[in-house]
């Protein structure tokens, strides 16, 4: 690029940032004061060291630019004071003063960037490039350190309260995990990206959320539900539904339409409102097959726990039926990895 290619996408990348710049020459620091900003959103200036360490006490800066020989307080001083206060400050030193003392300090105060002077323009947006590059990766980084910190606390948040609404039922944590680990399976073999499996694995924990509003004499009969109870029972998915669907966030989004169309049906003969085929969200669907086939394999306070022969034979005869045919032969034919997911999370 030429220069002036250069400083345009320099100032793409340094526009939001604020730099403190220090120096006490009136002829260099009006000229360089003006590259600055051309570049950068703010330039604070201060004329010497202490100066510039008050102004840094009084603000954020994304880069200290100081030259080294000042009245009052030289640059090393001022740099020392402010890597006291803050050691991934970045900075960057201008001076014509060569002397090792001053570069042995630098160097111990972890100062990366050196400019001899007389500096010239293409030394300095080069400098300047490097350093805002770096800001921009670490600003980056630490963006996805918080919202994956956000994530997993929304995840955690989801599995706790899925794991409350099974036990209401009697059931234990163990199947909304092994839910979840199922779902997020078959939505890689179904070829969703890494963010919607991720999604699905965190929410799929809240899929019976709504069993919550379920009385105890219907939730927890021990025996076969007659038509009127087994109507109370369909109204979790609704009930479900109505807890998470005011979110905005997209974890929640997903967990409101998994609690809503788990228990649709590819054929249309599913509840609450009977949608067939591809009206069904994926999410409804993946979360449909692995939900009954962690239920078909563990007792319930209503039924004994079938044998793997009898779920397989289920599976393959509601494929078309209750199931999405695409995916009951995705899991068919990767049965082995589902089958090591019901061992190792085994109630």
């Amino acid at each position: 690029m030429t220069l002036k290619e250069t400083i345009t996408a320099l100032t793409k990348s340094a526009k939001s940032m604020r730099v403190l710049y220090v120096e006490d020459e009136e002829l260099i620091r009006e000229n360089t004061k003006m590259l600055l900003e051309s570049i950068f959103g703010e330039v604070v200036v201060a004329q010497e060291g202490q100066e510039g360490l008050q102004k840094y006490q009084n603000g954020t800066y994304a880069c200290v630019i100081s030259d080294i020989l000042m009245p009052r307080m030289n640059g090393v001083a001022m740099l020392r004071a402010i890597k006291a206060q803050n050691p991934a400050q970045h900075c960057i030193v201008t001076s014509a003063c060569e002397e090792s003392s001053y570069l042995l300090e630098l160097i111990n105060l972890r100062i990366s960037h050196f400019m001899l002077k007389p500096i010239q323009t293409q030394q300095i947006i080069d400098v300047l490039w490097e350093v805002v590059s770096i800001i921009e990766n670490e600003q980056k980084a630490a963006i996805l350190s918080v919202n994956e910190e956000i994530w997993q606390a929304q995840h955690e948040i989801l599995a706790l309260l899925g794991e409350v609404g099974e036990t209401r039922s009697h059931e234990t944590g163990q199947h909304v995990r092994r839910v979840a680990h199922y779902s997020q399976l078959l939505g890689e073999l179904y070829g969703l990206d890494a963010h919607e499996t991720r999604l699905i694995y965190s929410a799929a924990p809240m899929h019976d959320i709504g069993k919550i509003g379920i009385p105890d004499a219907v939730l927890l009969k021990n025996g076969k539900l007659d038509s009127h109870e087994f109507g109370i029972m369909q109204e979790h998915s609704r009930l479900g539904y109505e807890i998470l669907k005011n979110s905005h966030r997209p974890l929640l989004q997903a967990a409101a339409i998994i609690a809503h169309e788990h228990h649709e049906r590819w054929d249309g003969s599913g509840y609450p409102r009977g949608l067939a085929g591809e009206d069904i969200h994926i999410y409804g669907r993946i979360v449909a097959l692995a939900d009954v086939f962690d239920a078909l394999s563990c007792e319930r306070v209503y039924k004994k726990a079938w044998q793997m022969e009898q779920i397989l034979e289920y599976v393959t005869r509601e494929q078309g039926k209750h199931f999405d045919p695409r995916l009951v032969e995705l899991f068919l034919t990767h049965q082995e990895h589902f089958l090591d997911i019901a061992h190792r999370l085994g109630d």
